[in-house]
């Protein structure tokens, strides 16, 4: 968050309940977040809202990273969105969110996308609580 923190519209970090651990390569996971993150930006308008919320679901930690931009078709996220080296930025590689969904499913969770065009796109990234006492008591 704090590297996104100069972009309009600067994104909103709500957390649910604090102190929430997943078992990830920390660099790695930040840049999944930061990628979703930085699309949500560059897909809003600066008068138009990016919000990042963590909470605990279950026995799973949620990131949803929503926007109140462009969105996207259900055709787009079926048929292009995680398809890699195909990308709509002139800049991009279009590896961004093919590496996100592949990271996390590594790590045993999912990434879900909801988006509804001129309205918006919420990614959920969900991980596996991490319980250290649990990795403890099973030693």
């Amino acid at each position: 968050m704090a590297g996104k923190a100069a972009f309009e519209p600067r994104p909103l970090l709500e957390i649910g309940q604090p102190g929430l651990r997943v078992l990830a390569e920390a660099e790695r996971l930040e840049r999944v977040l930061g990628h979703l993150i930085q699309n949500a930006i560059e897909a809003t308008p600066r008068e138009g809202r990016v919000t990042v919320r963590v909470a605990r679901v279950g026995e799973t930690v949620q990131v949803e990273v929503s926007d109140t931009g462009c969105g996207m078709t259900e055709d787009f996220i079926r048929e292009r969105l995680f398809k890699p080296f195909d990308s709509t930025k002139s800049a991009g590689m279009g590896i961004g969110a093919f590496e996100s969904r592949e990271y996390i499913h590594q790590l045993g969770g999912q990434l879900q996308v909801r988006s509804q065009p001129d309205q918006g796109t919420t990614f959920t990234v969900s991980l596996p609580l991490h319980r250290q006492q649990s990795i403890e008591q099973a030693a």
